[in-house]
């Protein structure tokens, strides 16, 4: 219910909010609390991350790991998407996401359970 002169928003902050959503930092739904915090006071982007928690797991080998538990922990899962039932992929996905507390980076986590669900 504001003009956007009536806002904390300054360029540079919605420059590095973009940044930070665009280089896989954070997720698109954690950009939008970050938008949300920017608009009503001056901070940094990196700041609120921070404090909120927001930032995204991106580490390959760390989720490659959770990948791997959660492939041992869901056998039948798998054995049902091999049998044709590929929304399977999807539960593996949601439980990759569950472990890892919703900070994995989904496009890392999807890859590596398309290339082990493929193997």
């Amino acid at each position: 219910g504001k003009e956007l002169s009536q806002t904390a928003l300054t360029p540079s902050s919605l420059l590095d909010l973009i940044v930070a959503i665009e280089s896989g930092k954070i997720s698109n739904s954690a950009g939008k609390t970050v938008l949300d915090v920017i608009i009503e006071k001056q901070e940094s982007v990196d700041k609120i991350i921070e404090e909120k928690g927001l930032a995204q797991n991106s580490d390959t080998d760390a989720l490659e790991a959770l990948v791997d538990e959660v492939f041992a922990n869901n056998p039948q899962s798998i054995a049902d998407y091999k049998n044709g039932k590929t929304n399977a992929m999807g539960f593996l996905m949601g439980q990759c996401m569950k472990a890892s507390k919703g900070k994995g980076n989904p496009s890392i986590i999807k890859e590596l359970v398309a290339k082990k669900l493929a193997q």
